[in-house]
């Protein structure tokens, strides 16, 4: 809806742009023309294709579903993609311009980020009260994510995971640390480091400028940020190896 207020804040005038009610097969909208099936998201030029291209500013609200709001970001969701059809929204537009977007049904189809590796730095409780970690995201920097299950990763932790839409951060696999679910992690002592690769335990591995470092040798949770220059020969390390690239070393003693 939108209305307009006089001087003493009294509601002057309203205009409903459609209803929304629950009906047996999920969302009935009325007007029938404010719902939309949702063709694509058009990344490069900010657009929701539908049954015409609804361009995304600023200004633009979105929400995620009907029967339990939560504010959705167009950048977390404009890379997304989903079979054409699937999602469903009510649109309201001022001409091209997409004012208001709630999703009706096909939500949870917007697929996920592709697999990120990254170190769990903090655990917290973030402004909402929700628990949340810092996380240093392999080629994607520091960031903070709310946590869909707190106990699926601890401070210390190198994790493979995933970020939905609405920034919250869901754990696959965690390579090394509070578990050992994958193959990645190699360990042993670096007997020669050189600018470009490095020999643990006897095998010689590539690093680049990518390489994440940390030290643990007062344990994972005192974890720190450390730099390929404090990698010495005769340290121990732990090393998450992808294809002969090391992309996180632990210092370990």
């Amino acid at each position: 809806m939108r209305f307009t207020l006089d001087k003493d804040g009294v509601i002057e005038e309203l205009h409903v742009y459609a209803t929304v009610e629950p009906d047996t097969t999920g969302w009935k909208v009325t007007p029938t023309d404010a719902a939309k099936s949702i063709k694509s998201f058009d990344e490069d030029d900010d657009v929701i294709i539908a049954d015409k291209a609804y361009f995304v500013n600023d200004d633009t609200i979105i929400i995620d579903e009907i029967d339990d709001i939560d504010l959705v970001k167009w950048d977390n969701i404009k890379e997304k993609s989903f079979t054409a059809g699937s999602v469903e929204a009510i649109i309201v537009a001022d001409g091209l311009d997409a004012k208001l977007v709630i999703f009706t049904a096909g939500f949870d189809k917007i697929q996920k980020e592709d697999k990120e590796l990254g170190v769990v730095l903090d655990k917290f409780r973030d402004e909402d009260g929700d628990w949340a970690a810092t996380v240093v995201v392999y080629n994607g920097g520091k960031v903070d994510y709310k946590l869909d299950d707190k106990d699926e990763q601890f401070v210390g932790d190198i994790i493979i995971f995933t970020v939905d839409v609405d920034d919250e951060l869901t754990v696959s696999d965690v390579v090394y640390g509070s578990k050992n679910e994958t193959d990645l992690d190699v360990s042993g002592v670096v007997s020669d480091k050189k600018s470009s690769s490095i020999k643990i335990g006897g095998t010689e591995y590539k690093v680049n400028s990518k390489t994440l470092v940390f030290d643990v040798t007062d344990g994972l949770d005192d974890i720190e940020e450390a730099a390929y220059r404090d990698v010495r020969n005769g340290d121990k390390v732990v090393a998450v190896v992808e294809n002969s690239l090391v992309k996180v070393i632990y210092i370990v003693e």
